[in-house]
Order: structure tokens, then C-alpha cells, then sequence
């Protein structure tokens, strides 16, 4: 029975052998599994991560995007305001231009004024200084007049005496 004995304590050793060997297994299993969560995890936060550039990169873009459409509409606005600038600029230079023509005009009708103003005073003067020629040349006949009387009085005076 001693046979029997050992031959049923070698089994019961082998058998606890094997248990441990799966119990050693087991654990480096359980290990292995937490390693490939954690291994799982890590891949989950670089994902979010990586995710959260993305939706970041994706904002920006669109702030850029915003922006740059702002910067359209003011160059937009500029340019508008620059033709604006542009008609006002050129209407102030044809009312300008107009203004000279219409300045110029007044004062060619100004000297024309003038000119018909001292072409009328000079014909006036002229025609006083006629009247004044022909008043003279009538005192100057009657003076010559009265000297021939008097010369012819004096003459028959001469005769009488």
C-alpha cells in the first residue's frame, strides 16, 4: 500500500503544481488584460487629444476663414469709398472747371461793361465837346460880328468926321 500511498502524493503534487502553474498563468493573464487596458486607455486620451487639435485646427479655420471675410467686406467698403472719393473728386474739378469758364465769361461781360461804359463816356464828352466847339465857333461869329459892326462904325464914324 505504500506504492499506492506514493503514487497518489505524487499526483496530489503534480496536481498542485498544475494549479499553481494556472494560477501563475491566471495572474499573467489578469496582467496582460490590464496592460492591454491600459494600452487601450492611452489610445482612448492620445484619440481625444488628437480629436481635440482637430476641433481646435477646425476653429481656427473658421475664425480665419471669418476674418478674412471681414477683411473682404472692408476692402470692399474701401475700394467703394475710394470711387466715391473719386466722382466727388471730379465733380469738384468740373465745378471748378465750370466756375473758371463761368468766372471768365463774367469777366470778359465785365470789361465788355467797362468798355461800353467808357466807349458811352467818351461819345458823351464828345458830344459835349461839340456843343462846346459849336457854342464857341457861334460867340466867336458873333464877336467877329460885333467887330465888324464896330469896325463899320468906326468907319463911318471916320467918314462923318
Amino acid at each position: 500500500g505504500g506504492e499506492e500511498v506514493e503514487k497518489l502524493r505524487r499526483q496530489l503534487q503534480e496536481a498542485e503544481l498544475a494549479q499553481s502553474k494556472v494560477a501563475a498563468q491566471s495572474a499573467e493573464t489578469m496582467q496582460a488584460v490590464h496592460d492591454m487596458a491600459d494600452v487601450i486607455q492611452n489610445q482612448k486620451d492620445v484619440i481625444a487629444d488628437l480629436e481635440a487639435q482637430l476641433t481646435a485646427a477646425q476653429k481656427a479655420v473658421l475664425e480665419a476663414e471669418r476674418e478674412r471675410e471681414g477683411a473682404e467686406l472692408a476692402l470692399g467698403e474701401a475700394e467703394a469709398r475710394r470711387a466715391q472719393l473719386q466722382e466727388e473728386l471730379e465733380s469738384l474739378e468740373f465745378a471748378r472747371k465750370t466756375e473758371a469758364a463761368d468766372l471768365k465769361a463774367w469777366s470778359e461781360r465785365e470789361q465788355q461793361d467797362k468798355v461800353a461804359e467808357a466807349e458811352a463816356q467818351l461819345k458823351s464828352a464828345r458830344l459835349a465837346a461839340e456843343e462846346d466847339l459849336q457854342d464857341l465857333e457861334r460867340q466867336l461869329q458873333q464877336a467877329q460880328e460885333q467887330a465888324q459892326r464896330a469896325q463899320e462904325a468906326h468907319q463911318g464914324a471916320l467918314e462923318e468926321a
